[in-house]
């Protein structure tokens, strides 16, 4: 993981460190088979062996833990995002950005990636952000396109993910997205 400076406060929600207690929602999102689709499938190890296994990673400082994403007014759970340097391949931080169902189709993934964004080039002053999505899925397709991201090649893996696309949004030209847009 990399590190930026949490809680990040959007408009409608933050982003915040992931703690003990929301495991439990993590564990649901996680399972859940639409939101896990192009993500290598739902966890497929039963709740107390994956909150178990969790647990033991909060401790771990070498073990990437997902940032959590609530809603700003009540801190309900809405998701899970990452800023990562995943591989060599790429030198930027790779984004990813994991939107419980219930809440699809209230823009907020996309508030979420554009306050990634924004820590990646203002905290981090990196050149470029890298977003890896699989070539069916719509709806992140569509949200890159809208935040600036172009397609820079396909991942060659081997594993789940490989034919997924590879995009990156780059800093030259940015400036800090609206989230009313």
């Amino acid at each position: 993981m990399i590190d930026i400076s949490l809680p990040i406060l959007g408009t409608n929600i933050l982003i915040r460190e992931l703690k003990a207690g929301d495991l439990e929602a993590l564990y649901d999102l996680e399972v859940e088979p639409c939101v896990k689709c192009y993500l290598g499938g739902p966890v497929k190890k039963s709740r107390s062996e994956w909150i178990e296994s969790m647990t033991r990673g909060l401790s771990n400082p070498m073990f990437v833990l997902p940032f959590i994403v609530a809603t700003k007014d009540t801190a309900e759970f809405v998701g899970r995002a990452h800023l990562t340097k995943t591989d060599n391949d790429h030198p930027y931080p790779e984004m990813q950005v994991v939107i419980a169902k219930r809440h699809w189709g209230k823009r907020l993934g996309r508030e979420v990636a554009a306050l990634l964004i924004d820590a990646a080039f203002g905290e981090l002053r990196t050149a470029s952000v890298i977003a890896v999505v699989h070539p069916d899925n719509k709806a992140s397709l569509d949200l890159l396109e809208n935040l600036g991201f172009v397609q820079v090649g396909t991942n060659q893996s081997g594993g789940w993910d490989n034919g997924n696309l590879i995009f990156r949004r780059d800093r030259v030209g940015y400036a800090p997205a609206r989230i009313s847009d």
